[in-house]
């Protein structure tokens, strides 16, 4: 429905993978997500994804200095820190990586994430396409392309569920793949058949890269 494609920037809950996920309290409220953290184990290491644009802010936090941390957008955080943000989440699909070790533990930490909508375009533009069945663990989507392109730079396709009045709060993300990449040729092929018996054809194959090339490692 069309409200469900307007609220879908508001419902991709941050996802957590990994172990200690079920001990962390995710909350939504007046348009912020809030992902908590208190009295954590050990042997912890979880990855929980959040969907950008938006702003990440840590509002408490701590954790034992040494060895336990919480990194996000290549920054480690650990021991005891004061509110941290916010700062900008690009736009995308971004992990928070959090681990702890096997000894000393720490109260725990909070951080918040506030999806960026003002301004925004409308996440109507984002539909592509329909789920057609869901089951034995398939999902079967039709993507009407000619209705709209895939928007440039997408990283991955994000599937909600609705019916009725009822939505899901949690998508299922599957990253693109580009099957046929660019095809780059090779400048110039040689082969010297060294080989002195009949019908055998031996020796080495010398593979020029193109001129303008330099990227290509192998061929």
């Amino acid at each position: 429905s069309s409200g469900f494609g307007r609220r879908l920037q508001y419902l991709v809950r941050p996802a957590c993978s990994g172990t200690g996920c079920e001990l962390l309290n995710i909350g939504f409220d007046s348009g912020i997500w809030a992902v908590e953290h208190t009295n954590y184990g050990t042997n912890e290491h979880a990855f929980i994804a959040l969907v950008g644009p938006g702003t990440w802010e840590i509002t408490s936090f701590e954790t034992e200095y040494c060895c336990d941390f919480l990194k996000f957008l290549d920054v480690r955080y650990r021991g005891e820190l004061q509110s941290i943000g916010p700062m900008n989440v690009p736009q995308g699909v971004h992990l928070v990586e959090w681990y702890s070790d096997s000894s000393v533990n720490g109260a725990g930490w909070r951080f918040t994430f506030t999806p960026q909508t003002a301004g925004a375009a409308d996440p109507t533009d984002a539909y592509i396409g329909t789920v057609l069945a869901f089951g034995g663990g398939a999902l079967a989507v039709s993507m009407d392309l000619s209705r709209r392109l895939v928007p440039s730079g997408s990283t991955h396709l994000l599937a909600f569920a609705a019916s009725g009045t009822m939505e899901g709060l949690q998508p299922a993300a599957l990253a693109f793949v580009d099957w046929d990449p660019p095809r780059i040729f090779a400048g110039g092929i040689a082969f010297d058949d060294a080989g002195a018996i009949l019908g055998r054809v031996t020796g080495d194959v010398v593979v020029q890269p193109a001129a303008n090339e330099s990227s290509v490692e192998a061929y």
